[in-house]
């Protein structure tokens, strides 16, 4: 216990103990991944990998689970809202964890679509394959569908979320 000097007299304040986490789980598109974040990862590969941050989370049991690249309705993650997911695998494990999601990016094809015409178009011809080749953009890592992303930063916690506000950087 600690000991707090006040102007009403003394006060003994007990320790305060926390576990807390951080994690950048790469949208649970795993260790092996291609780094090509536009195309879909296969849902075996999804459901390992976010079974194994699932268990990681249980053995080291912490109070607060800060999460990075986590998706949301992405098309990449055949639209799972990942950082909810964990809250029920984590449930099945006898924990109860809250969560909050903000979004760093919503990109829509179809909110977009102008934008997507120009690089489709652009990536299809054949005298800018070189550019693509240059920036490691290969042919197939385009996906045909039409790409939402959705993803940004999460937060579960085993206290309950009383509120929550998201601010943006400009």
């Amino acid at each position: 216990k600690t000991t707090l000097n006040c102007l009403m007299g003394l006060i003994e304040i007990p320790p305060i103990s926390l576990r807390v986490m951080s994690l950048n789980m790469q949208y649970a598109a795993g260790p092996h991944s291609d780094k090509n974040f536009l195309m879909r990862i296969p849902l075996e590969e999804q459901d390992y990998n976010l079974q194994s941050i699932t268990n990681l989370i249980d053995e080291v049991n912490p109070d607060f689970v800060f999460l990075q690249e986590a998706d949301k309705s992405s098309s990449r993650t055949d639209f799972v809202d990942q950082p909810q997911d964990l809250v029920r695998r984590l449930a099945l494990k006898g924990h109860t964890y809250h969560s909050s999601f903000g979004s760093c990016m919503d990109l829509d094809e179809k909110k977009w679509s102008w934008a997507w015409n120009i690089l489709r178009f652009l990536y299809g011809k054949k005298s800018l394959q070189g550019m693509f080749e240059y920036l490691g953009i290969e042919s197939y890592q385009l996906p045909k569908e039409i790409v939402h992303l959705h993803f940004g930063n999460a937060i579960l916690s085993k206290p309950p979320i009383r509120s929550e506000e998201h601010h943006f950087f400009k």
